[in-house]
């Protein structure tokens, strides 16, 4: 997974605005307006889109290092909402700010449209996901495509997910009880080990096979 290296964190406090989010607060919604790009230099944020009927579909979480805010570059129009999931600090930064940096330095560029990119990869991945699996593949495929390397900056380690089954739901838009099930069952096959607030991957391809 991309991530932006520290050494361009002085570029991104040169144009922008250092500030805290706490836990559980809202970043922004979707359908607001912004022309900001998002640093995150610590901490966690929930990339998640709000249904009519109120319902949240989680498609992303978010670490340190890594960029939201994407809409900045297009519409300006938010396509999804953001909360911290820790307490979290960001960078906030005029796009138009930005530019000067982004085409002086090459490998800043390229970085940003790849972290940008797997936001788009990610959502895409949610919505085949969520629209054509089944309860057991949605769960399969998700334990896969985010433990298929650390990522400490999310608390991945060791192909173990550090999510709650309720939060692990919530994501695939599934019941808590059905998620519990189907957790079970992998684990009763040796696909997962379940602990308190982890899901440790053990067999990927039976995970794959599913």
């Amino acid at each position: 997974m991309a991530k932006l290296s520290s050494k361009f964190y002085p570029l991104f406090e040169e144009v922008g605005t250092e500030f805290v989010i706490r836990s559980g607060h809202v970043l922004y919604m979707q359908g607001d307006q912004s022309s900001n790009l998002y640093l995150v230099k610590s901490g966690r944020v929930r990339m998640f889109y709000i249904s009519e009927n109120g319902k949240e579909i989680t498609y992303r979480i978010i670490g340190e290092g890594q960029l939201i805010g994407e809409a900045a570059f297009l519409s300006h129009l938010q396509q999804a909402t953001i909360s911290a999931v820790t307490d979290t600090t960001l960078i906030t930064c005029p796009i138009k700010s930005l530019y000067p940096h982004i085409c002086r330095h090459s490998e800043l560029n390229q970085i940003i449209f790849e972290l940008l990119t797997e936001n788009y990869t990610q959502l895409c991945n949610q919505i085949k996901r969520l629209t054509i699996n089944d309860s057991a593949k949605r769960v399969a495929s998700y334990l896969l495509d985010l433990t298929k390397q650390d990522q400490e900056e999310l608390g991945i380690i060791d192909h173990t997910l550090p999510y709650t089954q309720e939060e692990l739901a919530v994501c695939l838009n599934l019941h808590r009880t059905t998620v519990a099930r189907v957790l079970a069952d992998f684990a009763k096959r040796g696909l997962v080990r379940l602990q308190y607030r982890k899901i440790q991957v053990l067999d990927r391809e039976g995970l794959r096979a599913i």
